[in-house]
């Protein structure tokens, strides 16, 4: 049970987190345009800015997951056998505890 827990987890919180890769892309491609310039007011301004927006992003995937992400593991874990209802509820426990650790 644990083991099969382990996939849906991992699928909800890898995905959740590959959307927020445009933080690092766009901050990096600022960040690289203020120090070319030696603009230390950009410099500071764009890392509060994403400090603020990571912030805000890790709150609304806590929410999210807490939340909403036994509807979210249910829906990629998909319908239950009539003869494996207990086994895929025992999997869905398990996979929303996994979520809300990482």
């Amino acid at each position: 049970i644990q083991l099969a827990a382990l996939g849906p987890a991992t699928m909800l919180c890898d995905s959740t987190m590959y959307l927020t890769t445009f933080i690092s892309m766009a901050t990096t491609n600022k960040l690289a345009r203020a120090f070319a310039r030696n603009d230390v007011d950009d410099q500071v301004s764009t890392v509060s800015h994403v400090m603020g927006l990571s912030l805000s992003v890790g709150i609304l995937i806590t929410l999210l997951i807490n939340f909403a992400g036994e509807n979210i593991l249910a829906a990629i874990i998909g319908p239950a056998s009539t003869a494996s209802v207990e086994t895929t509820k025992q999997v869905l426990s398990a996979a929303l505890d996994y979520s809300r650790i990482r």
